[in-house]
């Protein structure tokens, strides 16, 4: 799927929103990266997060709920392409 869960440690709403992702079934195809051991991924995302981004550039800000349910949709597209 090619798809970036960006997130840091200690983050309750990253922890939130992965619950999430797994009850929906779409955290399979993610992979987590945590922003804190890179510069530029703090710079971009440091109050951001959490934030999921697809291979196709769209970006999902996925502590806020209309994002989440529309990751929550791009994601199921996404793993039905698959």
């Amino acid at each position: 799927m090619g798809a970036v869960f960006y997130t840091r440690a200690d983050c309750p709403l990253c922890e939130t929103a992965w619950t999430l992702l797994e009850q929906a079934g779409l955290s399979a195809g993610l992979r987590r990266k945590d922003i804190a051991s890179d510069h530029e991924l703090t710079r971009i995302y440091g109050w951001r997060i959490p934030v999921v981004a697809l291979a196709s550039g769209q970006e999902f800000d996925v502590a806020l709920e209309d994002q989440l349910a529309a990751c929550l949709q791009a994601l199921s597209v996404d793993v039905a392409a698959d």
